[in-house]
């Protein structure tokens, strides 16, 4: 592909690029490109620049004008060849998938907490699958009942060793 690129006006709009910079060059949009994942973007486009691979797709995290950073993911192809094999054109889309970068961090950050939670809490605790596995036990439920989670896999294996007499289960 030349050292060409040329955006949609949706995209100038998404970077807060006006209409008279829609073309611009490949290295100019590398620079774009976060520090963390250009190696990672690069080797995808290079790959894709390849005949045995001609599809391109990365997730990563791009610099508007103003200076804020939005993840995108970026998923192309190329479109036309030279006689040689080398890639001439290529077309793609880039969506803006911040929001959803977003909601994945805050996903981990309380599940974080959650796991915080659940180690630190002074009580034996266990999660358990709506199936009757054993998920998670504390370090406290291990010093309590004296099992690991691979003692006790499931509640039915639990049951009879933390109560053995088969009368008082019932």
């Amino acid at each position: 592909v030349a050292d060409c690129f040329t955006r949609s006006p949706v995209l100038c709009a998404m970077l807060g690029d006006t209409e008279r910079q829609r073309a611009g060059t490949l290295q100019a949009w590398l620079e774009n490109i976060h520090p963390a994942d250009r190696a990672t973007v690069r080797t995808c486009l290079d790959a894709a620049l390849c005949e045995e691979n001609p599809l391109f797709e990365s997730e990563y995290r791009t610099r508007r004008v103003d200076g804020s950073w939005i993840w995108v993911v970026n998923r192309g192809r190329v479109v036309q060849r030279d006689a040689q094999g080398r890639a001439q054109r290529s077309a793609g889309i880039a969506l803006d998938i911040t929001e959803r970068k977003q909601s994945e961090q805050r996903l981990r950050d309380s599940e974080a907490r959650f796991r915080r939670f659940m180690e630190q809490v002074p009580l034996p605790l266990c999660h358990v699958s709506s199936e009757g596995r054993l998920l998670f036990v504390n370090e406290r439920f291990i010093q309590v009942f004296g099992y690991t989670l691979a003692d006790v896999p499931t509640l039915d294996d639990w049951w009879p060793r933390a109560y053995p007499d088969e009368q008082y289960r019932r």
